[in-house]
């Protein structure tokens, strides 16, 4: 998720008040800032009342007792550089306890967002499709389309398709990061603040939330509840190919242009061959790459889908333990099902649903040219 740098200095002295009088000079001589509660804490991002996830973990920082320049480092660390809330407050200082309030805070902001579909559903009715095509384009999406093939499939134009697509990505950009979803979930169940953040660290390190459940001491009960959430959650992040799309358009790239970006995605091409063919520059290709590789970050790793899968089909705590292990090992999640007892059918199931939620994985040519 990226913050410009427009928007950053408009965190600071737009949605802050400033009490120069009982604040001490900054570095620059400029005045401290002082944010106000988290109640009266208003987003300066096109004039409307939503705020961004780094500023709801600012305004949250805040009211648990962080200073102004731990909830500025907050909410540049989360909005521009993609860090979860929980990383982002314990690098600021903040204490466990402190740390916790504000993930809760962005987690609960985040549990209003609607699925992908509904989000596309609306955008097209917005930008003029009938009703039919509305519909056509929600059922699309809630199946695993795209919203870009589901869009252009119902006929919409380049143009509204554009749209459609924007308006999914945005909604998408304020899900929250996994690590925090799990740590909020912990301490629903009942687990404790070191426990919490000991979830989140492991998470953020690329533990599958399951794994990380189960080695901070967690219930099986819990575990099943935080692997749950993390799915649940995940379910919201957008299709690479509509992350391309949308970051193409932010590129200058007109809507046919987008489009083709986004159909050579679905098709399987990686994002970075699909721009450099629809003729974008290199500045805007590299872009591209960047933003759809990020996005993977919230989606849901293989064993904690196995691991959800597993419950559903009825698995024991200790057979979705170890189809984790082994998924986090390399096993197939087939094979880990089935070596963990379960039957044929339900292995299959599990082996279905990883392989759904893999679509939303950027592709590896596209996280190769992101971390180059």
């Amino acid at each position: 998720m990226k913050l410009s740098k427009v928007a950053l200095i408009g965190l600071l002295f737009v949605v802050a008040r400033v009490q120069a009088q009982d604040a001490l000079p900054a570095s620059n001589d400029t005045p401290v800032v002082q944010i106000s509660d988290i109640n009266d804490y208003e987003s300066p991002l096109d004039n409307s009342d939503k705020s961004t996830q780094g500023e709801i973990a600012a305004a949250a920082a805040v009211d648990a007792g962080a200073t102004e320049y731990q909830a500025a480092d907050i909410a540049d660390a989360i909005d521009n550089e993609g860090a979860s809330a929980a990383s982002a407050s314990i690098d600021a200082g903040l204490t466990n306890s402190q740390a916790v309030e504000v993930i809760t805070e962005v987690v609960t902001a985040s549990e209003d967002i609607p699925s992908q579909g509904e989000v596309a559903a609306d955008a097209a009715a917005d930008v003029g499709a009938t009703d039919a095509q509305v519909e056509e384009i929600k059922d699309a999406i809630d199946s695993g389309a795209s919203a870009a093939s589901a869009a252009l499939d119902a006929g919409l134009s380049d143009a509204q398709t554009a749209e459609v697509i924007d308006q999914v990505t945005s909604a998408s950009d304020e899900i929250a990061d996994p690590a925090d979803v799990a740590a909020a979930t912990a301490i629903e169940s009942g687990a404790s603040s070191s426990q919490a953040l000991e979830i989140a660290a492991a998470v953020d390190n690329g533990d599958s939330a399951a794994l990380a459940a189960t080695e901070a001491g967690l219930e099986p009960a819990a575990v099943a509840d935080v692997v749950s959430e993390v799915i649940d959650s995940a379910e919201k992040v957008s299709d690479p190919a509509d992350v391309a799309a949308a970051a193409a358009l932010d590129n200058g790239a007109t809507a046919s242009q987008a489009a083709d970006v986004a159909e050579s995605v679905d098709a399987g091409s990686s994002a970075a061959a699909a721009a450099a063919d629809a003729g974008l520059d290199t500045a805007a290709v590299a872009d591209i790459v960047d933003q759809v590789s990020s996005s993977s970050d919230n989606v849901a790793p293989p064993a904690d889908v196995a691991a959800a899968a597993a419950i559903d089909a009825g698995a024991s705590a200790q057979q979705v333990a170890d189809i984790v292990t082994a998924v986090d090992a390399g096993a197939s999640p087939s094979d880990a099902a089935a070596d963990a007892g379960l039957s044929s059918a339900a292995a299959a199931a599990v082996e279905a649903q990883v392989e759904d939620s893999a679509d939303n994985h950027a592709p590896a040519a596209d996280v190769a040219a992101a971390a180059a």
